[in-house]
């Protein structure tokens, strides 16, 4: 099991081999993903659709099926094709809100 954080909220994921027909799905109650066991990509793009699911609905956007399976296969291809600059903004962000939270 590993847990993500979204914004206020923590939300656990799980290898769930009784999924049936389903890759993964986000649940609110409890609040968690459930991921089928595959390749380790797989399951990493599953993560990231999941996780794409439970931003629209913690924040009242409403993304269909379709509309988060395109940002996930978005967000995917800007980060294999911009690894190096992706690595590095991570690492600036990281950094910025690491200092920030030492001067508060």
């Amino acid at each position: 099991m590993s847990t993500i954080k979204v914004g206020p909220s923590y939300i656990p994921v799980y290898r769930d081999e009784t999924l049936e027909g389903l890759f993964g799905c986000f649940e609110n109650f409890p609040t968690r993903i459930l991921i089928k066991p595959q390749a380790q990509k797989d399951e990493d793009m599953t993560v990231l659709h999941e996780l794409l699911h439970a931003v629209s609905d913690m924040y009242g956007l409403r993304l269909s099926e379709s509309s988060v399976r395109v940002l996930e296969q978005v967000i995917t291809q800007l980060v294999i094709d911009n690894y190096p600059l992706v690595a590095a903004w991570c690492s600036r962000i990281s950094s910025c809100s690491t200092s920030e939270s030492k001067s508060n």
